[in-house]
């Protein structure tokens, strides 16, 4: 006669929830090299305190599997380590999306961060959020950084030929904060995009 506790906890373990979290946002950095109106982190921006990487690998370590992993902060290009913080998480916990919201101010460092991140596994799919709050000056007013308009375009655009290698698997995102400042424009943006 068949053990009904065995069969039972068989056929709840069988049918359980897989034990993975959907979304983690993850503030990677409080440093910032832009000094934007909208930002709600203004206050707390380029203090000393970020997790060292030892403790973001024992987190990573003892997390569940996540699908997507939003790399925030301030701004997470900063991070002179974040290509090796996004290895740990694929590696840890399986993640399928990196999703990182950038100001698009350095061109080189962007390119490189996204080339690793494709580059790593074929399964891995990168979202680069880039931010334009507005056409030109405004831009760099919202932002508050001269000449952040050409520079964000220009990372733009020097991204272009990751976006045409791996179509399948990398976003290519504009983010806009839409706001006093910016609203009359955000039609004239959307046709310049």
């Amino acid at each position: 006669m068949p053990n009904k506790a065995a069969q039972l906890y068989q056929l709840l373990r069988s049918t359980a929830r897989e034990r993975r979290l959907g979304t983690v946002i993850f503030f990677i950095t409080s440093r910032c090299n832009a000094r934007c109106e909208t930002c709600f982190y203004h206050e707390d921006l380029n203090r000393p305190g970020d997790l060292t990487f030892e403790q973001i690998e024992r987190f990573s370590r003892t997390m569940p599997q996540v699908t997507d992993l939003w790399l925030s902060g301030g701004e997470p290009t900063l991070r002179h380590d974040a290509s090796e913080i996004i290895k740990l998480f694929v590696k840890n916990n399986g993640v399928r999306r990196i999703i990182i919201p950038t100001n698009g101010l350095l061109k080189a460092r962007t390119s490189e961060i996204a080339r690793d991140a494709l580059g790593l596994n074929s399964e891995l799919h990168l979202y680069l959020n880039v931010a334009l709050d507005g056409y030109g000056e405004t831009h760099d007013r919202v932002r508050g950084v001269p000449g952040n308009w050409a520079r964000t375009l220009d990372c733009i655009a020097s991204l272009y030929p990751l976006k045409e290698k791996y179509a399948d698997r990398f976003r290519l995102n504009v983010n806009t904060v839409v706001c006093s400042e910016n609203y009359a424009e955000i039609e004239r943006l959307a046709d310049f995009m």
